[in-house]
């Protein structure tokens, strides 16, 4: 579960910042997750109040944003908006500029 090891990394980003800023308790964390990044973003959330325990991020509100990746077409050039599947020629997918269809 690679979840686990984003989860630590962040946290041990945070804790830098803690050192550096001078600060003891995180009350919100903001994250952004996009939909190509690979990361299942519920087993990250969870990851994230295991590792939560007992450090200055216990009890934070984790907010975590999931915002579409974007693909070129290798065929063709075109920049899509991607609902994160892999495999997908990019071209067969609504241009980025516009909504994708429902």
């Amino acid at each position: 579960m690679r979840e686990l090891s984003v989860a630590g990394s962040i946290l041990q980003l945070v804790e830098g910042s803690a050192r550096k800023e001078a600060f003891q308790r995180v009350r919100s964390l903001r994250l952004s997750v996009p939909a190509l990044a690979g990361v299942e973003v519920a087993a990250l959330r969870f990851a994230l109040e295991a590792l939560a325990r007992g450090s200055l991020l216990e009890g934070a509100r984790v907010d975590i944003d999931e915002p579409p990746g974007q693909a070129r077409c290798t065929d063709c050039g075109l920049l899509s908006r991607s609902p994160g599947q892999r495999g997908v020629r990019s071209c067969l997918l609504p241009p980025a500029d516009q909504p994708p269809h429902g």
